[in-house]
């Protein structure tokens, strides 16, 4: 595996070429420390390799520099064994509760293992028959954490 992002919409050139936050950046870092390699097309035309040793200048800009070198046509990235099953936790708590919740949250993510990586983010709940009804529609502190 490699580390991917957040969001399932965001495409891979504009998660790579922005630095690339995802679930694995604790044991493996961002998308981008492990590019190795990217082929992309200058505003002249030109296609160009560009890597640690082929065009390094590129490739640093490339890595976490957005898209304004060109247009990036392939990735080429470095791989990670994983585990078989990885751990998934999301609990939310109500809005009221932040102050209480952040300051745990963070102690708590300061001392965790590399391996578990986290987020913390304010969301509304939707009102969706999956959601217990009491929580519908309610603003909401909701943690994320992926144990790699």
């Amino acid at each position: 595996a490699t580390p991917g992002g957040l969001i399932s919409a965001t495409g891979v050139a504009g998660l790579t070429l922005s630095g690339g936050i995802g679930w694995l950046r604790g044991s493996h870092g961002l998308s981008v420390d492990n590019l190795l390699a990217a082929d992309l097309v200058t505003a002249d035309g030109r296609l160009i390799h560009a890597d640690a040793t082929q065009n390094p200048d590129l490739f640093w800009a490339l890595r976490g520099g957005g898209g304004n070198f060109g247009v990036v046509t392939s990735f080429e990235f470095k791989l990670h064994p994983i585990e078989p099953e990885l751990m998934l936790c999301g609990p939310a708590y109500p809005e009221e509760r932040a102050n209480e919740i952040i300051p745990l949250w963070r102690d708590f993510m300061q001392t965790a293992p590399d391996r578990l990586s986290g987020l913390a983010e304010f969301s509304t709940l939707p009102d969706d028959p999956s959601i217990p009804e009491h929580a519908r529609g309610r603003r909401v502190l909701a943690l994320a954490h992926v144990y790699d």
